[in-house]
């Protein structure tokens, strides 16, 4: 039972240790996946609206970019820096 696994983890035996024990147990096996394209404006207002979005995220890139693509987004922003 959770309650013989909290005692094991150095829980104390009363519901608010129990409860605490199940919080830290979520907080350390909880992991969320979020899919979206990095181009674009929805991601853009995303990183402003929670910018933990951004600051705690991992990239992790599945497959490689066509090369036109690649070439396409840098020219998008290259021509932005040139306009500035």
């Amino acid at each position: 039972s959770i309650r013989n696994v909290a005692k094991f983890n150095g829980y104390a035996d009363d519901r608010d240790s129990l409860f605490q024990f199940f919080l830290d147990t979520v907080r350390r096996n909880l992991h969320l996946i979020l899919c979206h394209s990095p181009v674009g404006n929805t991601f853009r207002i995303r990183g402003r609206k929670f910018p933990a979005l951004i600051s705690c995220m991992v990239l992790d890139v599945f497959h490689a970019w066509p090369r036109d693509a690649l070439d396409g987004v840098a020219q998008r922003f290259l021509v932005k820096l040139q306009e500035q």
